[in-house]
């Protein structure tokens, strides 16, 4: 009894699992050259080939490979919906297509490429441009998968491709950044302040809750696209859920892969991998260059809808105040992934009489000097802490880990982002390259490339695995991302060579299930000697149980999960219409919160603007 809640763990894992395996996605059998020619006809012809197919596609279905894969980014689907599949693939591209009317398909110039998954998988892809004249009439982009056609190898065919909608014509665009125009008072500069900027009346059109990556991100886009945007923060200050974090927070991540849009905050000198302090005066930065209205000790108490006019009314808690707004888009960034501690609840924590906490109040192991330290976890989080402990003169140091962990070298994961986020790469342009292809396509060419990397630096997995910590070796690092779990991995910045050396323990697998008077006892009847105890145990990722709290339980129904993928290999809750009108959810790792609050925007854009998209919820996957 009491084992960290492992059932419920495993479940989730199993089931999100399950999902991604049914999935009916695969990678084209097939290997091309870097410079291809086929009877003397380059990539950029082949390519403009390509994206003439999609002009006629609603004529030709065997323009199609059998396996073909459809991911629309609310372009023509209003939404985000993933299609699999000759049959499906045509019949939803046909219909909406007689709604929607795109056309002049082009190929943006440069960026046809050969893409290379493994030895054994190769296709030319190439981003491309459209319009749809129906109501709104957008302007749209996508990248096509091209693929030779076996029966004729001089012929492509169409194995993957995407829609994304970039605007509402004649409409601004959620790209590009509009001039500061904060009105102050006294202290107030541009929301940059731990109080507010004033408004001539509380009724605003968007109302985002919670100023962390997420929320600013969209709240940004909106300000950029001429709606009037106010973001309230919990805490005192800006930057504050970074600042509060132990000392060591870093981002495993890098700056250009990080960074916010509406133009580069990273400068030149700024570490590679940020650090906590970092972030803090990255957020204050993005707020004070865009003008965003941030109101910080302001907590949304209570809100209610109006059916009759469309609007929210929130009761906001600041300063000792109620403040009430009317609004008519509520978004939630109340911190999806990482806000509400997963603390396992263990018998006999009374007699344990040393230091126990989560990682959430975790701040730095200085004072624990000479201690025997355990770190409960695996992920990369129980790895900073285990650092932290050799750094600061534990007498010893324990890692827990329950079961086998996925783990990325750093070295293996930068080479990924290197290769199209850098300080001079277009960062929209990178986001659509790599975030918007279909979530199954992702997931295949991620396990390909770990593959390879494990087959030629062998050595790195496997010193860690002789020195006693079990490694999960599937590669499938979009899986960690959008799992139900959303994390669970380790991305190795320095804690495996520690590992290695001998300077951290290992117990695994192990369980632990109660607290002892000296430290933890496992399922194994085992038990560990400890002085300070951290859980590293992960937090709880969906914030629909959060929202019900403010909205109300009858909103349940109307609102969805967060994270993890539906059958369509779609984020659940995530950047979307619910059921419940004008209320939206917003989260994740900074690069998807990044693109994801681009569609947020147009969409809540669209609403304001008397053109709202047609979402498109027939023809649901059935796998």
């Amino acid at each position: 009894m009491g084992s960290l809640g492992a059932e419920k763990i495993v479940s989730l894992k199993d089931t999100n699992t399950l999902l991604f395996e049914s999935l009916p996605a695969s990678l084209p059998h097939t290997r091309l050259p870097d410079d291809v020619g086929i009877d003397d006809v380059g990539i950029d012809a082949v390519a403009t080939a390509g994206v003439a197919l999609l002009d006629t596609l609603h004529e030709n279905q065997s323009d199609l490979v059998d396996g073909v894969v459809w991911r629309d980014l609310c372009a023509l689907t209003g939404t985000f919906r993933t299609f699999y599949g000759v049959q499906r693939v045509w019949s939803v591209w046909n219909k909406l297509s007689r709604t929607h009317q795109p056309c002049n398909f082009k190929v943006i110039p440069g960026t046809a490429e050969v893409v290379h998954a493994g030895d054994s998988s190769s296709w030319i892809m190439t981003a491309y441009e459209f319009e749809c004249r129906g109501d709104p009439a957008t302007k749209c982009s996508g990248f096509v998968g091209l693929v030779p056609d076996p029966a004729s190898p001089s012929q492509w065919k169409i194995w993957m491709f995407t829609t994304l909608l970039e605007e509402l014509i004649g409409f601004p665009n959620p790209d590009v950044a509009a001039a500061p125009k904060t009105k102050t008072n006294g202290v107030i500069t541009n929301g940059d302040s731990s109080h507010h900027t004033t408004s001539e009346d509380d009724d605003f059109q968007v109302v985002v809750v919670g100023a962390g990556f997420s929320g600013l991100a969209v709240a940004g886009r909106l300000h950029a696209m001429g709606i009037k945007v106010v973001v309230i923060e919990r805490n005192p200050e800006l930057g504050d859920n970074w600042k509060n974090r132990y000392e060591s927070a870093r981002f495993h991540t890098t700056k250009e892969y990080s960074d916010f849009p509406l133009g580069r905050l990273f400068a030149p000198e700024d570490a590679k991998f940020p650090g906590r302090l970092d972030l803090v005066r990255l957020y204050k930065k993005y707020v004070k260059r865009h003008g965003l209205d941030v109101r910080c000790s302001s907590s949304l108490q209570n809100a209610s809808y109006e059916t009759e006019d469309n609007l929210w009314t929130l009761d906001i808690q600041s300063f000792g105040d109620t403040i009430r707004f009317r609004t008519r888009h509520l978004v939630l960034a109340i911190g999806g992934l990482g806000a509400i501690p997963n603390m396992p609840k263990l018998p006999n924590r009374d007699l344990f009489k040393g230091e126990v906490m989560h990682s959430f109040d975790y701040r730095s192991a200085r004072a624990w000097k000479g201690k025997v330290g355990v770190v409960v976890g695996s992920a990369n989080t129980a790895h900073d802490v285990a650092e932290d402990m050799v750094d600061a003169g534990l007498s010893s140091v324990t890692l827990v880990q329950r079961s086998p962990t996925p783990v990325f070298p750093i070295e293996w994961y930068k080479e990924l982002m290197d290769a199209h986020y850098t300080a001079s790469s277009d960062l929209e342009f990178a986001d659509r390259r790599t975030i918007s292809l279909p979530v199954a396509i992702s997931r295949l060419i991620g396990v390909e490339y770990y593959k390879g990397r494990m087959a030629r630096e062998p050595e790195r997995l496997n010193a860690l695995e002789q020195a006693g910590f079990a490694i999960e070796k599937s590669g499938d690092m979009v899986k960690c991302a959008f799992g139900d779990g959303a994390g669970g991995h380790h991305t190795d910045v320095g804690g495996g060579a520690k590992i290695v050396a001998g300077q951290i323990k290992v117990k695994s697998p192990a369980t632990v299930t109660e607290f002892t008077p000296t430290g933890l006892r496992f399922a194994d009847g085992s038990e560990l000697e400890a002085g300070a105890i951290v859980f590293c145990t992960g937090f709880h990722t969906n914030m629909l149980p959060e929202a019900v709290k403010i909205l109300g339980t009858s909103m349940k129904s109307q609102l969805e999960n967060f994270w993890g993928i539906d059958q369509e290999g779609e984020l659940r809750g995530a950047f979307k219409k619910m059921k419940q009108p004008g209320v939206w959810f917003i989260g994740g790792g900074a690069p998807w919160a990044r693109f994801g609050s681009r569609f947020l925007a147009l969409q809540i854009q669209s609403d304001l603007v008397g053109r709202p998209l047609k979402t498109y919820k027939t023809h649901q996957q059935d796998l």
